[in-house]
C-alpha cells in the first residue's frame, strides 16, 4: 500500500521562560552533560556546550543527547538530537552550537542529512518525520504513524539514491520514500520492534535491518526480499538484545554488533559472527554506545554506564578510561574524515 501523507509547514515555537528548555546562560546549572569532544582517539575529553545567542553565549549542558549524526558533504557539520532540547547543530565541529529554530522542543530519536543538498534535514519526534528544507528554520510533518506506541526509530538516506528514504519503528515497520518524503509505503514488518537500519556503505540495495530483541534481517534488493540472520546468533547467548550495529566503512559488508551478550564482528554481512574478547564476561555488562573507525576497523570504541574502552588492534586488547562526566554515555561517533576525533553525548540519569 503506498500512502500519501498530509504535509503540514510549521515551526515549533519555544516555550515561555528559560526553565522550560534544557539549555542554560551557565554550564553551572547542568555541568557534565551535552556533548564532548576528543581530538586524540579518546585520550582526553572537552565539553563542548558553547551556545552563542544574540543576548551572549548560553550553554547546551543542560542536554541531554540521544543521537549524532554528519552531514556528508561537510564533515565539520554535526547535529546533535537531544531528548529534551529538540535538535541541535554545529557548522564547526562541535566548537560552537545552534539550537534549530524549526525543532526546539521534542525528543529526537534519530536524524539524517541529504548528501547532495546539506539544507535538507529529516528528524523522527515521536511518531512523526519531520523535514528541513531551509537549514532548520522551519519543519514540515512528512510522515505520521497514526499509532502513538509506533515512535520512529530509525531513519536514513539512501546516499545512492539522495530521494529515498527509509524509516523504522517500534512497532515493526520499515517504510520507504522514493520521493523525499512525499509519499511513503511500507517495505516489510516484523513482530518486533525496529531498532536500527544500516545502508550498505559499498552498494545501497543492501540493508540490514535490526529488531529489538529478535536478531537482524538482511536484504541484497533494497528490501525486496530478506534473509533471517538471528540463527547465526544463537551460540551467543543475548546476542539478539539489541543495542547498537555498525559497518565500517573501509570494509563494506563487516558489522561490529553490540549487545546484551557483548560485541561480534561478521567480515560477511552477517553470515557468520565472532566473538570480540572485551575486558567482561558476556552479559555482565549493558554497553549504551558503540563506534567504529571508518578507516580502520581494527579501532572500536564503546562505552558502559562510567566507563569507556577501546581497542586498536580489533579486540585483542583494550584500554579503559573513566568518563569525562559522572552521566551516562548514549551516544558516539568518529568524524567520517578526520579519525582522531571523536564525540561523545551524554544523558542525566535520574535516581
Amino acid at each position: 500500500m503506498r500512502l500519501k501523507t498530509f504535509v503540514l509547514s510549521f515551526a515549533i515555537l519555544p516555550l515561555i521562560g528559560a526553565g522550560c528548555i534544557s539549555v542554560s546562560s551557565t554550564a553551572k546549572t547542568a555541568a557534565g552533560g551535552g556533548v564532548y569532544k576528543s581530538a586524540d582517539k579518546a585520550a582526553s575529553w572537552a565539553q563542548k556546550s558553547a551556545l552563542p545567542t544574540s543576548k551572549g553565549v548560553q550553554s547546551i549542558a543542560g542536554a541531554n543527547i540521544a543521537t549524532f549524526a554528519f552531514d556528508p558533504s561537510d564533515p565539520k557539520a554535526i547535529y546533535a538530537g537531544t531528548t529534551n532540547a529538540g535538535l541541535l547543530y554545529s557548522y564547526d565541529a562541535a566548537e560552537s552550537w545552534s539550537r534549530a529554530t524549526g525543532l526546539l522542543q521534542g525528543k529526537v530519536a534519530a536524524v539524517a542529512v541529504a548528501p547532495k543538498d546539506k539544507c535538507t534535514i529529516f528528524a523522527a519526534v515521536g511518531n512523526r518525520v519531520l523535514r528541513s528544507t531551509d537549514c532548520n528554520r522551519t519543519f514540515e510533518t512528512v510522515y505520521t504513524d497514526p499509532r502513538p506506541e509506533a515512535t520512529i526509530t530509525a531513519l536514513v538516506i539512501d546516499w545512492f539514491k539522495p530521494e529515498q528514504v527509509y524509516l523504522g519503528t517500534a512497532a515493526g515497520d520499515l517504510s520507504r520514500s522514493t520521493d523525499g518524503g512525499a509519499t511513503w509505503s511500507v517495505v516489510r514488518r516484523w513482530d518486533d520492534g525496529v531498532s536500527a537500519l544500516v545502508v550498505g556503505a559499498g552498494d545501497s540495495r543492501k540493508l540490514w535491518v535490526a529488531t529489538r530483541s529478535q536478531g537482524i534481517s538482511f536484504s541484497s534488493d533494497a528490501g525486496a526480499t530478506w534473509t533471517d540472520l538471528r540463527k547465526t546468533m544463537d551460540e551467543f547467548e543475548g546476542a539478539r538484545a539489541f543495542v547498537a550495529l555498525v559497518e565500517v566503512r573501509s570494509a563494506p559488508g563487516a558489522l561490529i554488533h553490540a549487545s546484551r551478550f557483548g560485541l561480534l564482528k561478521s567480515t560477511d554481512g552477517g553470515a557468520t559472527w565472532q566473538k570480540l574478547n572485551i575486558l567482561t564476561p558476556p552479559q555482565s555488562v549493558t554497553i549504551t554506545a558503540l563506534a567504529v573507525n571508518p578507516k580502520d576497523a581494527r579501532e572500536i570504541y564503546y562505552t558502559t554506564a562510567s566507563k569507556f574502552y577501546k581497542t586498536k588492534d580489533g579486540g585483542g586488547s583494550w584500554t579503559t578510561a573513566d568518563l569525562p562526566t559522572s552521566r551516562a554515555a548514549t551516544a558516539l561517533a568518529v568524524d567520517p574524515v578526520n579519525d582522531a576525533v571523536l564525540y561523545l553525548g551524554v544523558t542525566e540519569v535520574k535516581k
